[in-house]
């Protein structure tokens, strides 16, 4: 439609939701599954008790809730006297009775004092059960989306069965497995980096992250910290993880970082729901000795408040025999979690490439969708990666760039991938060999260069491999070989040192005694 066209005021300015048929009442669940799921839109599922089973990062930001405190509130009706967590934020998602008679409604967002500008409207589409929970998909909408027109010209679209198990789904789509990536995998030291990580979650002390560069040493700490306030209710605002570069501090350095994070600290104060600044000590195995003494000092007065700390070496007490860091590796180093190479658990990267495409395709709204051939994973197992995950997770993102299909293969990867002499061109497995007969083909081979060589004359050939003629005829004639008569030659009495007498049968590589 040209710019200074102008459409009727009875017709939307929006092509219908059903684009293909614009005359159909149905609505396709691939176009409405990414329409709901679309970040500019709050968007949250409630089940048949009204309890919120499900909520986009927008209606989160909008309502400045996190995940943990919105999961599970229950949004029914609420009462005078009702004790309820969250009665503004209740009344705010409840949702009309009628609402779930109808198969698509909309009306005003219920609670108009809360602040939620600038979404005036809510469109309700109950979705289709056959487990007996009758589940509602409830979309923020501005004064002037589109989607208040469409919708009130699809008020007889029924949602499928498969639209419900992809919202049902988006939960543990979108969560993104909250920073974990590095754990993915089903080698014995994925499966110990878990258990390893599960009981740092459920604990309170210090941790010390080992592994080699690039694998995501930090971003775990960051989860494991993040995980720990969602286990414990905590807000999301408080409680913050300061990284520290061990690399670039120094005495002055150090001191004054610990001075800011106490002033920060003062300023607000920590209550019941917000915790005290923690400490990220990255590269703690780096840090330089001048600042041994302000960090402990520090640990020394705060030896209830848990460190974190990243290393590339797991043998921390032999770097320095200072006493002030054997002091700090035994306050830092409660707990160590190993981050295996990807070289030595090559088993895991498929899995892991599995993972950083799921996120490619979740980051994109499902508009970019690849897999990888069999080859390809063939030749991502076979290389070292020296950067570990970032250098993985950095490939695959190039390699769906390079990728104008839907399948990656080898040649999308990078030159240093692709170049690298790997095991993936296995050489053809060896036979297994035949000693014996071995031995009678290269023996044969070798009386047949003697015959060649002294076609009629059997007692030069027999000179020339140095035995007697009558052992050269008879070996011919076991091996097969076809004798001529023109080929007989006489007995030659000028070399009285032949032997002319019959030998017993034997190799012709024994050898030969002199005789007198």
């Amino acid at each position: 439609m040209s710019a200074n066209a102008n459409p009727p005021s009875d017709s939307p300015t929006t092509p219908p939701l059903d684009s293909s048929t614009s005359s159909s009442s149905t609505l396709p669940p691939r176009r409405l599954v990414r329409l709901l799921f679309d970040s500019s839109r709050p968007f949250y599922l409630l089940d048949s008790q009204d309890v919120v089973r499900f909520a986009n990062r927008m209606l989160l930001d909008t309502l400045r809730l996190s995940e943990t405190e919105l999961d599970g509130l229950d949004c029914s009706r609420v009462l005078a006297n009702d004790e309820h967590p969250r009665p503004a934020v209740a009344s705010l998602l409840a949702i009309p009775e009628q609402a779930r008679m109808s198969d698509v409604s909309i009306g005003p967002i219920g609670d108009v004092q809360h602040a939620i500008a600038p979404w005036v409207s809510r469109l309700v589409i109950p979705l289709d059960s056959h487990s007996g929970q009758s589940h509602v998909a409830c979309l923020w909408l501005r004064a002037d989306d589109p989607l208040v027109i469409q919708a009130s010209q699809h008020a007889q679209w029924s949602a499928q069965n498969e639209v419900r198990a992809a919202l049902l789904d988006a939960r543990r789509s979108l969560t993104r497995l909250d920073g974990l990536h590095c754990l993915i995998g089903n080698s014995p030291a994925a499966n110990l980096a878990r258990r390893q990580t599960q009981a740092a979650i459920a604990g309170n002390m210090s941790i010390c992250i080992c592994g080699p560069v690039g694998s995501r040493k930090a971003t775990l700490a960051r989860a494991i910290h993040q995980q720990r306030r969602k286990r414990d209710r905590r807000s999301m605002t408080g409680g913050k993880l300061l990284p520290i570069d061990c690399r670039l501090m120094d005495r002055a350095l150090i001191q004054e970082t610990i001075e800011l994070a106490k002033e920060s600290e003062a300023k607000h104060p920590a209550d019941g729901d917000i915790e005290p600044t923690a400490f990220l000590l990255l590269g703690v195995d780096l840090l330089g000795q001048d600042a041994f003494e302000p960090l402990v000092a520090f640990l020394t007065q705060n030896p209830s408040m848990p460190v974190f700390a990243t290393s590339r070496t797991n043998s921390l007490q032999q770097l320095h025999p200072d006493q002030a860091w054997q002091d700090i590796v035994a306050s830092i180093n409660v707990m160590n979690i190993h981050l295996e190479p990807l070289s030595n658990r090559p088993e895991d990267i498929a899995p892991l490439v599995e993972s950083i495409l799921e996120e490619i395709r979740i980051s994109s709204s499902g508009q970019v969708r690849r897999s990888l051939s069999l080859n390809a994973v063939q030749w991502l197992q076979a290389y070292p990666w020296p950067g570990n995950l970032r250098e993985l997770s950095h490939a695959i993102h190039d390699a769906c760039k390079a990728s104008t299909g839907s399948v990656i293969e080898p040649n999308h990867f990078s030159l240093a991938i692709r170049t690298f002499a790997s095991h993936v061109l296995k050489p053809e497995p060896i036979a297994p060999l035949n000693l014996d007969q071995t031995l009678e083909d290269f023996e044969r081979g070798v009386l047949q260069k003697a015959i060649d060589a002294f076609p009629r004359n059997r007692a030069a050939a027999a000179r020339h491999l140095g035995i007697s003629r009558t052992r050269l005829l008879r070996r011919l004639a076991q091996l097969g070989f076809e004798a001529s008569p023109q080929e007989v030659q006489p007995i030659d009495f000028g070399h009285p040192h032949e032997d002319t007498t019959p030998a017993l049968d034997q190799p012709i590589f024994e050898e030969i005694p002199e005789e007198p």
